[in-house]
């Protein structure tokens, strides 16, 4: 089951994205049923479309994903891990952190398509009590109802200003991050997640487990709202580094080579 190529009639491809890697492969070569075929993909930006590939791979009765990306960032680094090949197995989704955790809305991305009139995806802080700021830990865009989308709407609209608050700490230059609108810090909301990771991307607990990175939640699904709390009651920065250290893949220090599987 092909599904990258790394040298081809005396070149290499190493330099070239894994969109053009992939071009080639699909170009010079043909499958041949049972014997030499093409991994089954999808191409997608939309978390949901994963989520249901995600699925569609299950029921094949595959171990799970290999996300990737597909232009930026996507030259092929032999030995070296990265976060742009992540596995995502069932089980991250069923088990992910033994515990959610209770962030709040910082800022908001348009919707697209179906989503086209509501916020498609948030901007999600914990709050840091020594510094007592608000700093960007992940944005998520799943978990959400129809009827969810157009409540959310609704409520937050009222809060909506044209710059992050002074109290949110975010890497506004960077693309991922960036958010077409920024709210008052004023709802709170409980997520799940797959696990914690270090991101070069987030603020929260920036430069405390290394220089430059903070700390952001994989493949993040909104639970509920939490109008039981205030801002400054979400889970804070402390709990989130607690949360990260007792990680076992963290504890194994990755030693094992399970996201290279060939």
């Amino acid at each position: 089951m092909a599904f990258d190529i790394l040298y081809l009639n005396d070149k290499s491809l190493l330099e070239e994205t894994f969109k053009e890697r992939r071009r080639h492969m699909h170009e010079f070569f043909g499958e041949l049923k049972g014997k030499f075929m093409f991994a089954v993909s999808s191409d997608s930006s939309d978390v949901n479309d994963l989520t249901l590939f995600l699925d569609e791979s299950i029921k094949d009765r595959c171990e799970g994903l290999m996300v990737k990306t597909l232009t930026v960032n996507s030259t092929y680094q032999p030995s070296k891990r990265s976060f742009n090949w992540l596995k995502l197995k069932k089980d991250y989704l069923e088990t992910g952190l033994g515990d959610s955790v209770d962030l709040v809305v910082v800022g908001a991305d348009h919707g697209q398509g179906k989503r086209t009139g509501w916020f498609g995806s948030f901007l999600l802080a914990c709050y840091n009590e020594d510094l007592e700021c608000f700093q960007s830990i992940c944005k998520v865009g799943t978990g959400f109802s129809e009827e969810q989308f157009a409540k959310i709407k609704e409520e937050l609209d009222p809060f909506i200003i044209n710059k992050p608050a002074k109290s949110v700490k975010i890497k506004e230059n960077l693309p991922q991050v960036k958010c077409d609108v920024y709210f008052e810090p004023k709802f709170v909301w409980e997520i799940k997640a797959a696990d914690l990771s270090l991101s070069p991307m987030h603020t929260a607990a920036l430069g405390v487990i290394e220089s430059g990175k903070g700390i952001g939640l994989r493949f993040p699904r909104h639970q509920r709202e939490r109008s039981d709390k205030q801002p400054e009651e979400a889970t804070n920065t402390s709990q989130i580094l607690e949360m990260y250290r007792s990680q076992a893949s963290i504890q194994v220090n990755f030693n094992d080579n399970d996201d290279f599987d060939f």
